[in-house]
C-alpha cells in the first residue's frame, strides 16, 4: 500500500490520460469501481478456487454468502456482472480503474496487497479478443517506451493454486493465452507492469454471455498495474 504526493499523482494522472486515449477509439463504456465486490460474483468468476492463497474477505454482520463482501482481486471482474446473461453480437468494450487487493506474501519492490488497475476490457468472438489482445500488446508497449518506461514482453502465467493449477499453467502458457510487459522497477530487478490476457470463454460461460450463434462469448482484458508503471517511470527519470 502507498500513499502518494501531487507530483506522483500528476503522472498517474498522465498515465491514465494516455491509456483512456488508446482505448477511446473502441468507445467504451468507463468504470470506476469500488475495492469491493460481492462473494456471490467472485464465486462466479472462480477467482476464489483457481488463487485461494491470494483472496481477502471482509468481516460483516450478516454470516450469510449472499451479503458477504470480498476485496476485488483484478478489477474487470466488475464487468461480466454488468452483461451477465446477454447476447453479444458487435464486441463490447469496458474500461475499469479501481483499487484492487491480493494476498502476497513475498516482500519485493512493487508487489503490494493493495494495487491501483487500469483495464481495457474486450468481450467478443474468438479471433477478434486474440487479434485485439496482440495488437494492443504492441501499441501499448510503444506507449510506454514513449513516455520513458521502456519494457520487454514474454509469455506469462498466473499463479494458480496447488496441483491443478500447474496442470492450468502449461495450458495458458502452451496457448500463450497471457502476455506480460516487464520494466524495471527497481536497480536490476524487472517486473510485470502490464499484462494482455485472452480468457477463451471462461468468463463468458461463467456468466452466461453468448454470441449470436448461441457460442460462449470469449473476452480479453489489458491490465495496467500503475504503482508499477509510476515506480518504472521514476527509475527512468
Amino acid at each position: 500500500m502507498r500513499v502518494y504526493d501531487g507530483e506522483q499523482l500528476d503522472v498517474l494522472e498522465k498515465i491514465v490520460a494516455g491509456l483512456e486515449r488508446i482505448a477511446s477509439r473502441f468507445g467504451p463504456t468507463r468504470l470506476n469501481v469500488p475495492p469491493l465486490i460481492p462473494e456471490s460474483v467472485l464465486d462466479h468468476t472462480g477467482y476464489p478456487k483457481l488463487f485461494p492463497h491470494l483472496v481477502g474477505g471482509v468481516a460483516t454482520p450478516s454470516d450469510r454468502a449472499e451479503h458477504g463482501l470480498m476485496l476485488t482481486s483484478a478489477a474487470c471482474h466488475h464487468v461480466y456482472p454488468r452483461i451477465a446473461d446477454s447476447m453479444v453480437d458487435e464486441s463490447v468494450f469496458h474500461t475499469v480503474d479501481g483499487y484492487c487487493f491480493r494476498n502476497e506474501g513475498e516482500v519485493e519492490p512493487g508487489r503490494l496487497r493493495s494495487f491501483r488497475m487500469y483495464e481495457i476490457v474486450m468481450v467478443g468472438g474468438e479471433e477478434e479478443c486474440r487479434s485485439w489482445r496482440d495488437s494492443l500488446l504492441w501499441e501499448s508497449q510503444e506507449f510506454l517506451g514513449g513516455f520513458g518506461i521502456d519494457t520487454g514482453s514474454q509469455v506469462a502465467s498466473d499463479p494458480f493454486f496447488g496441483r491443478p493449477g500447474r496442470l492450468l499453467t502449461n495450458e495458458q502458457t502452451d496457448k500463450k493465452l497471457k502476455w506480460e510487459l516487464l520494466a524495471e522497477v527497481h536497480p536490476g530487478y524487472s517486473q510485470a507492469v502490464a499484462s494482455f490476457n485472452h480468457h477463451e470463454v471462461h468468463f463468458g460461460s461463467a456468466f452466461g454471455i453468448r454470441r449470436p450463434n448461441g457460442e460462449y462469448a470469449h473476452s480479453a482484458c489489458a491490465a495496467f498495474g500503475l504503482d508499477r508503471l509510476l515506480l518504472a517511470h521514476t527509475r527512468r527519470s
